[in-house]
């Protein structure tokens, strides 16, 4: 209602999920949720799926094709979520059992880390799946297609550390005077969701890719797991209630259609 009614906008080509903490010590939202599940990756599956059912994302033609007065051309809504390397750290894949740690795992600041970011790799390939045919069950009306990939920013001189321990903060600082000439800043770190974003028809990567400095590269094991991207889709609705949502908002459709048949 705020982007309709507020801002005006009727409708979104590009989407770049990009928000991202690494906190220190466990913490526990509003919501119930763990932090870093919640701002990495719980928070890009709600505003996706919220805009998706509200109908943000609609295929149109290209700017080039309408230039040229040709057609066939059409170009799909782009979504790209960062991730980044250190989903490798996730090295037994997602724990389904205790993802907020609550239970038997123990929280630590680059492991809860990268079992977020795994879920990013999770969420954009079972997204360009889901999406790639127009044929979701989850959208109410339009079912858009959907050109969704992950991407990997490199090494990047950002003040994601601040929520380190001081002694982690320091040995960063470190690192950073002596291999400073090989981080990335802010505006160079950005360059691969840019030109993911911006990249032709005919030159972007495949719907689902992983993108490393805009090449498309292969992802580990746990990663792939279509098994797992599902398992992580089913429980993100559950834990958020996007799927009350897509049903309430079916219902509504279908009242709406019974009464104008009437």
């Amino acid at each position: 209602h705020v982007l309709k009614d507020t801002l005006g906008f009727t409708s979104i080509d590009i989407l770049i999920n990009n928000a991202g903490v690494m906190m220190a010590e466990h913490r526990t939202t509003q919501d119930g949720h763990e932090l870093t599940m919640q701002a990495n990756h719980l928070g890009h599956f709600l505003l996706t799926n919220l805009l998706l059912e509200h109908g943000f994302f609609s295929s149109s033609p290209s700017k080039t094709e309408k230039d040229n007065g040709s057609q066939g051309c059409v170009s799909l809504p782009r979504i790209i979520t960062v991730s980044s390397s250190t989903y490798k750290l996730a090295t037994n894949g997602m724990d389904f059992k205790d993802l907020m740690c609550t239970k038997s795992r123990t929280y630590s600041l680059f492991g809860q880390y990268a079992q977020s970011k795994l879920a990013n790799i999770l969420f954009a390939k079972e997204l360009a799946s889901r999406y790639s045919n127009g044929d979701s069950k989850y959208t109410p009306s339009s079912n858009p297609k959907i050109w969704s990939v992950a991407a990997h920013p490199g090494l990047v001189r950002t003040d994601v550390v601040r929520n380190m321990p001081w002694y982690l903060r320091s040995l960063n600082k470190w690192f950073g005077a002596i291999v400073g000439s090989l981080q990335k800043t802010p505006t160079q770190g950005a360059y691969t969701s840019v030109w993911a974003a911006a990249a032709s028809e005919n030159d972007k990567p495949p719907t689902g890719s992983y993108l490393v400095n805009w090449n498309v590269q292969e992802t580990n094991q746990y990663a792939n797991s279509k098994d797992d991207a599902v398992q992580l889709w089913n429980i993100s609705e559950e834990l958020v209630s996007v799927k009350n949502n897509h049903e309430k908002l079916n219902n509504d459709n279908q009242k709406t259609y019974r009464s104008i048949e009437k």
